[in-house]
């Protein structure tokens, strides 16, 4: 292998570790949207009810349906349906109203802040006219706790806080509990309840959007739980036609709700790691020409046999590198499809691994171009000495000749 693209190799080895390092980023809420705001193109309205699902629930995690092993229940209760049925909640509320604005002859429409590539916005669903602009800004909330923490949160100041009907009503006997209370001894309503009943008077804390009642915990649950059963699914066959094997047969009865398979998303993360192998590839390629090469130019004569010998190592080692690279980027490629042959490795250890690759690459690339130096330093030396040794018989052949013409003078 050129000495110069050899010392290119550690560096690529850098660029391609570097762009498939893990990334935590902590999420933070934005004010994104404003009412007044015109929006260009929404995305919610470019999908179907399957696609708003499938965004809104989320592809089921690889790794996390390998490790259930093809169990739903196992992945469901592991996930948490709370979580699950919050983001059903805005998918089903959000193709709810939008088909009550068709069917009324509305303009409006409903879009879900995630699905416009937003996810961490103080607002969860957002109301528009019929020209795009911004009419409201709602945040849904499916617990107790959760609503009359909004409600008294400062971020969310400006924004309709959305809950489950039961869940209102829930809200609305404790707070006739806390009136009968303050009432029975004389005192004034604690500022928590006052608060309370002022965002329920004003339809600040409210079950429904445009006179349109919102789903319950119980149907947003099932809801949840359907769609996650559906994307499950088809995660499962994936990863058994990944192993050549039949798919898991994994069913829920109630699943009837279609969502797209997460091929694409695979694709992406499979990037870093082809990128890796393909770099062990050609590492065993030029360590290969590298040892052919060296055979080469010995039987020309033009290398030593000393540094013959210290060539082929390190084309061997070079050759052994470029292996050791591929089998581990096919790993990292396995894994990330959820064929995990190996126990994945410790974060710390993944960074030693890189760190020795690189300093055996440099190692290797500087003992390379040292053996071409003494090789190159002792040609010259060669060619040197035979020029001297040409000089001093030409002078010799010359002595010789004036030698006979004296003797016969």
């Amino acid at each position: 292998m050129p000495t110069g693209i050899r010392f290119l190799m550690p560096l690529l080895t850098v660029v391609i570790a570097w762009s498939v390092l893990p990334e935590s980023v902590a999420a933070k809420s934005t004010n994104r949207f404003l009412v007044g705001q015109t929006i260009t193109n929404p995305k919610t309205l470019q999908m179907s009810s399957a696609e708003i699902y499938r965004k809104t629930v989320g592809t089921p995690r690889a790794k996390a349906v390998f490790e259930s092993g093809g169990d739903f229940a196992k992945y469901f209760s592991k996930r948490g349906a709370p979580s699950v049925a919050g983001k059903a909640f805005e998918a089903r509320a959000t193709i709810k109203l939008n088909q009550f604005f068709v069917k009324s002859g509305i303009g409006d429409r409903m879009l879900i802040t995630a699905v416009e590539g937003f996810p961490t916005d103080v607002a969860d669903l957002i109301r528009i006219s019929g020209n795009d602009e911004i009419k409201e800004l709602y945040q849904l909330k499916a617990g107790y706790e959760a609503a009359i923490k909004a409600v008294r949160d400062s971020r969310y100041a400006g924004t309709t806080i959305v809950t489950h009907p039961d869940t209102l009503k829930q809200i609305g006997s404790e707070l006739r509990k806390a009136i009968l209370e303050s009432q029975a001894k004389g005192k004034s309503l604690a500022p928590k309840w006052r608060e309370i009943d002022a965002a329920i008077r004003q339809n600040r804390l409210t079950d429904q959007i445009a006179g349109v009642r919102m789903p319950t915990n119980a149907q947003s649950e099932s809801a949840g739980r359907k769609i996650t059963a559906v994307l499950f699914n088809r995660e499962v066959k994936r990863q058994a036609l990944l192993r050549g094997s039949q798919a898991v047969a994994v069913s829920e009865k109630a699943a009837t709700v279609a969502a797209k398979a997460s091929g694409k998303a695979l694709a992406r993360q499979l990037i870093g790691p082809a990128a890796v192998i393909v770099a062990g590839g050609l590492d065993i390629g030029f360590g290969v020409h590298s040892l052919y090469a060296t055979e080469r130019r010995y039987r020309l004569g033009e290398l030593d046999s000393d540094i013959r010998t210290g060539k082929r190592i390190v084309a061997a080692s070079q050759v052994g590198v470029g292996t050791a690279t591929v089998v581990g980027g096919t790993a990292v490629a396995l894994n990330t499809a959820g064929v995990s042959l190996i126990a994945a490795p410790e974060p710390i250890a993944t960074k030693i691994a890189g760190v020795t690759v690189i300093v055996v690459s440099v190692g290797l690339a500087v003992t390379d171009y040292m053996l071409e130096r003494v090789q190159v330093n002792r040609t010259a030396s060669r060619r040197l000495l035979l020029q001297q040794l040409d000089e001093r018989e030409r002078c010799r052949i010359v002595l010789e000749e004036l030698q006979g013409i004296i003797r016969l003078l």
